[in-house]
């Protein structure tokens, strides 16, 4: 296959409700010259049927062969991370199954990306909708986030969804494999990329970011998530767990991280790998890596208080 100008990277599981509007709005896309690479994670509703369907209208669109190891959309997204890599295209897109694109995305971060340095993300707003694409507000005003990204931030929070990035194929040599247990892909892609000085944000919100109760992770928890909330505390556990790793692996590059990246990447683990949980609850609290979201603060409190 010859070289295109853009990869897109979509993980599927029970999406059939949402799909064919996604996979529409990127067939709408004013820049044509892309591929749709899909690996699906085992859909029990009519997912794959739409998908094959749509691999037989469009060439630009590939199933991926099904993968073997661990479910989840960490597992899936990597795998799909390492298919995109060999295809040797220096810009790949991140894609949710259940979103919607504007025409001009494409384009828009492309052309944003014309001189940039190797190992970056670019990123951008998004419109959140509810499942009636009835428009919210944009996620970074309804989060409450700042737009600029920096490794401390992203050492409290998480605040860039996989959904609004676009990597340089470079930045897969520092983040492939992914770190053992990691359990947010977008987080890790992004911090990769500050630790090497390379983050940009494009102007707009070019994606619409659907929100329905199917939503595993959100703009936002709410009182519907009350229910889940044991989960919810052992995953911020696995979550501050798998930073650990994450955070040693991306030490291990030493000299060739930003002065300022390893700095805070050495602070963070000294505050939070092998204190006892009354002091990383004290930083956590009190320190520099306190998270923006309060319910977020919140659950790694108790996360930590009742281990």
């Amino acid at each position: 296959m010859s070289q295109v100008r853009a990869v897109i990277v979509m993980a599927t599981l029970n999406g059939a409700k949402w799909i064919r509007q996604q996979v529409e709005s990127i067939r709408r896309q004013s820049m044509e010259d892309w591929v749709l690479l899909i690996s699906d994670d085992g859909s029990s509703d009519a997912t794959l049927d739409i998908i094959l369907e749509y691999t037989e209208a469009d060439e630009r669109i590939e199933l991926l062969s099904a993968r073997t190891g661990p479910s989840g959309h960490v597992a899936n997204f990597e795998y799909l991370l390492s298919a995109a890599q060999q295809r040797g295209c220096a810009r790949i897109f991140l894609c949710d199954q259940d979103d919607i694109w504007e025409p001009d995305k494409l384009s828009r971060f492309l052309a944003a990306a014309d001189s940039s340095a190797p190992n970056s993300v670019y990123y951008s707003d998004l419109q959140v909708l509810d499942e009636h694409r009835l428009e919210k507000t944009s996620f970074f005003v309804r989060m409450g986030y700042p737009q600029s990204v920096t490794t401390r931030l992203l050492l409290s929070q998480n605040t860039i969804p996989g959904c609004a990035m676009m990597l340089d194929i470079d930045l897969l040599g520092i983040a492939l494999p992914f770190p053992e247990g990691l359990q947010n892909h977008d987080w890790w892609l992004v911090q990769c990329a500050s630790a090497k000085g390379g983050t940009f944000f494009v102007p707009g919100s070019p994606i619409q970011y659907r929100q329905h109760d199917e939503n595993t992770i959100g703009a936002g928890l709410s009182i519907r998530s009350l229910p889940l909330l044991p989960a919810l505390i052992t995953r911020q556990r696995r979550v501050l767990a798998s930073k650990i790793v994450a955070v040693q692996r991306l030490l291990s590059h030493g000299g060739e991280l930003d002065d300022s990246a390893e700095s805070s990447l050495r602070e963070w683990l000294s505050a939070f790998d092998g204190t006892s949980r009354f002091v990383a609850a004290k930083e956590l609290v009190f320190g520099k890596f306190k998270p923006v979201s309060i319910s977020l603060l919140t659950l790694q409190l108790i996360a930590i208080l009742s281990q």
